[in-house]
């Protein structure tokens, strides 16, 4: 990620980060901190700045912005460069930001059911906020390379899911988004990947507040 801090930094300045926060769908959450942590993942690897109108963002400044998510340009401009380096980025932009439920621990590493498309998932304990014990819900952004998955920032734990009420709710709703996910309308995917994203960013919101509705 340092690489392409450098690489907006260098190529468009202050400008990028500015505006990509007025974009964020956890702008709310920014104020208090909770979203902190996200919001550098989904600006590298999830914004499209050629989107940013539709925030109400001046349009000469979204003509200094790049043409597309940043992480696919510098992937462009390093050529072949590192092949597992190519595979973590490219993970990092297919990945949306969606809920893991921790499973069990094995020496080490929690078994994590990512609940947008029901895949298991290998992350290291040590990624993990302190004390993730099975059952936990936890919201991140992730990359997959050979075999193991790693988060781009410290997750989220959902403290609002700890109920049984609470917790039968977000599965409903995540239920509900799961089955959107897998049989999409006909039309752009891309697009589709975006909606849901904004959509579990909500999600999100609420159970951090302890709100499933």
């Amino acid at each position: 990620m340092e690489e392409l801090l450098a690489h907006a930094r260098q190529r468009y300045g202050e400008i990028f980060f500015q505006v990509a926060r007025q974009c964020y769908p956890g702008l709310a959450e920014l104020q208090d901190g909770r979203f902190e942590a996200l919001f550098l993942p989904w600006a590298l690897y999830r914004w499209k700045p050629q989107q940013s109108a539709l925030a109400g963002i001046d349009s000469r400044k979204g003509a200094a912005l790049p043409a597309s998510i940043l992480a696919e340009e510098y992937l462009q401009e390093m050529g072949e460069g590192s092949k597992i380096m190519r595979a973590h980025v490219l993970s990092c932009i297919r990945t949306i930001f969606r809920f893991l439920k921790a499973g069990r621990k094995d020496s080490g590493i929690f078994i994590m059911e990512d609940m947008l498309d029901q895949r298991k998932l290998r992350i290291p304990a040590a990624e993990l906020p302190q004390g993730t014990q099975k059952g936990d819900i936890l919201f991140a952004h992730t990359a997959t390379v050979e075999g193991m998955t790693l988060p781009t920032h410290p997750p989220l734990r959902m403290e609002g899911c700890k109920s049984d009420d609470a917790r039968d709710d977000f599965e409903k709703l995540q239920a509900m988004v799961s089955a959107q996910w897998r049989n999409p309308p006909a039309g752009d995917r891309d697009e589709l990947r975006t909606i849901v994203e904004h959509l579990l960013f909500m999600h999100a919101r609420h159970c951090l507040d302890g709100e499933t509705e």
